[in-house]
């Protein structure tokens, strides 16, 4: 049997439950086109997006940036977007970026559904969208949590510059 792909996130849905599982990395690679699905699973009435970090060695700051984002479409204080599964570390980076605030994360839960989860294809964007989207995620971050100011400031003002040049 092959080994799974490594740094890749499979999606599947179950009514109105979006349902992810992170393999590898949750990067800049896979975050923008798992943004990209759940921007149109949105439009389609799904109200709940679950996220499995059980196969997660890490998560960048874009993917975070992404669910800080995807947090946006839900009142305030409402557990639309929960986290599973999440190691020592991947907790303490949600936690170091406010992110904990804004997700509902569940220690050892694996009551997830089978489901058939399809593996969401990489990255595939022309450069400048790419640039752009990755400069949201960041400003996300920092809206979720002013602290991020500080740590992502540099990155938006590098991507900014770049956009800038390429108009």
């Amino acid at each position: 049997m092959p080994a799974p792909p490594l740094d890749v996130i499979s999606v599947a849905r179950a009514g109105k439950a979006v349902y992810a599982r992170v393999q590898g990395l949750g990067n800049f690679s896979n975050a923008l086109m798992f943004e990209e699905f759940c921007e149109a699973e949105l439009q389609q009435g799904a109200d709940c997006f679950v996220i499995d970090l059980a196969e997660c060695t890490g998560m960048d700051s874009t993917f975070m940036g992404v669910m800080a984002g995807l947090s946006t479409h839900f009142p305030p204080g409402r557990s639309a977007i929960v986290v599973l599964n999440a190691s020592t570390k991947n907790r303490q980076l949600l936690d170091d970026l406010g992110l904990s605030k804004l997700v509902a994360v569940r220690d050892k839960h694996d009551s997830v559904p089978p489901l058939e989860m399809q593996p969401l294809a990489s990255d595939a964007l022309p450069a400048r969208e790419r640039a752009e989207r990755i400069r949201r995620a960041h400003q996300q971050l920092v809206d979720a949590d002013g602290r991020n100011a500080a740590k992502f400031g540099p990155v938006l003002k590098l991507l900014q510059q770049e956009l800038g040049s390429s108009n």
